[in-house]
């Protein structure tokens, strides 16, 4: 999470460790009318205050496939059927990421 007062990284802190300002906590599932009667999401970007942001999401798969380490293994306790042990716990791991994009000025941030 980004200071919405300096812009500073503040990680999960309470309290910006850069200028001391409280986390204040955008509602993202809000949606405002502004005064020109555009909606916007109600997040405003930390960097240049726009109110264009997008909530995106970040998919990494990791892991999966033959690991020949077991694979090895198995074959000299288990001989040429013990080579299937490759494929132990080989299923691929899946981690999400949940951030904000500014369009106004291209910044990440919020993940």
């Amino acid at each position: 999470m980004y200071c919405r007062h300096c812009g500073a990284d503040m990680g999960n802190a309470t309290y910006c460790p850069n200028c001391g300002a409280h986390a204040e906590v955008p509602v993202y599932d809000a949606e405002v009318v502004n005064n020109d009667g555009a909606s916007y999401s109600g997040v405003s970007c930390p960097h240049c205050g726009g109110h264009n942001c997008q909530p995106m999401q970040e998919t990494n798969i990791s892991g999966g496939g033959y690991d020949p380490g077991s694979g090895c293994c198995g074959y000299i306790l288990f001989g040429p059927l013990g080579l299937l042990c490759g494929l132990c716990g080989s299923e691929p791991k899946t981690t999400h990421n949940n951030y904000w994009v500014c369009r106004d000025c291209g910044r990440r941030f919020g993940g």
